[in-house]
């Protein structure tokens, strides 16, 4: 039987004991509070599990943690274009020359400029009304064109009057500057062999990715006989018209922003593309560019 000295020894090892583990709890605490996750979704772990019922594909696996804003996801969304899809295909001329700075405000090329600048403004949706563009450069308002803003466009103009320069110019801001926003750069014929390639395949994983990438997609020399680098699109099958349709429906439907440049004007872009112009005449903003020939200056 233990004496009183004993019990009391016991008791102020114990109570000891306690005040430690209080101690080491209350810095536990406070280590916790000071770790501010700014993603609340995934906890900065950049992936999260597919919100889909059991039984149902893609359940139990992890995916890139889609809420805004969160760079961990956007860095496992990198990841993930690079296995799916291959490097952006964007020029390193443009990735390293190409700044808003360096947008020409000039004939033919000042709608397309400030539409990109205002774009660079506004919230990470990227939604413009070219009314708010139009004022901005004092222009008189075209009642013909749409009011409702929309993220995607429709550029076109002949070769080389900076097309390309001018979209990249933003897409560095975006991604580079601001790390707001995911681009991928595309010619439509390189994305056309890679969607062709896995048609006999299964699992068909570029189309759905594309269509749900949600950075911004920018197709370009989106045209039948554009030559560049190798690449010829020498036809536009049904196949791809269909292949098309459908990544531009669900893409602008979902106002995830695409950019689709072309050397055509809308009228034969139409020709070669069938009912594929609907969806991006809809949804997009089309914007000519013409002026100046710039591309043996860059």
């Amino acid at each position: 039987m233990k004496s009183l000295k004993e019990y009391t020894k016991s008791a102020e090892h114990l109570a000891e004991k306690l005040k430690m583990q209080g101690q080491v709890q209350g810095q536990l605490d406070k280590e916790l509070e000071r770790v501010n996750h700014d993603c609340d979704a995934c906890g900065d772990m950049g992936m999260v599990a597919a919100n889909v019922e059991v039984g149902q594909p893609g359940f139990g696996k992890l995916g890139p943690c889609p809420a805004p804003g969160c760079q961990a996801g956007m860095a496992a969304y990198e990841r993930s274009v690079g296995s799916i899809l291959g490097k952006s295909g964007l020029p390193s001329k443009y990735v390293r020359d190409a700044t808003l700075e360096g947008l020409l405000l000039e004939e033919g090329k000042s709608l397309l400029a400030l539409t990109l600048r205002t774009m660079a403004e506004v919230g990470d949706d990227l939604m413009v009304s070219l009314r708010d563009v139009y004022e901005a450069g004092s222009w008189q308002w075209d009642d013909t064109r749409s009011e409702r803003p929309k993220n995607s466009l429709f550029i076109f103009g002949d070769y080389g009057t900076g097309k390309t320069w001018a979209v990249a110019a933003l897409l560095n801001y975006l991604t580079v500057t601001r790390r707001s926003h995911l681009g991928y750069y595309t010619r439509s014929s390189m994305m056309m062999e890679k969607i062709t390639a896995e048609v006999t395949q299964d699992p068909k994983t570029v189309k759905p990715f594309l269509i749900k990438f949600p950075g911004i997609l920018v197709i370009d020399d989106c045209q039948k006989g554009a030559v560049e680098s190798g690449f010829t699109d020498t036809s536009v099958s049904d196949f791809q018209i269909t292949t098309m349709q459908d990544l531009l429906r669900e893409r602008l439907q979902n106002e995830r922003p695409t950019w689709v440049i072309t050397n055509l004007h809308p009228e034969g872009w139409a020709s070669q593309w069938s009912n594929v112009c609907e969806v991006i005449f809809e949804d997009g903003h089309s914007i000519e560019v013409g002026g100046r020939i710039l591309r043996s200056l860059r």
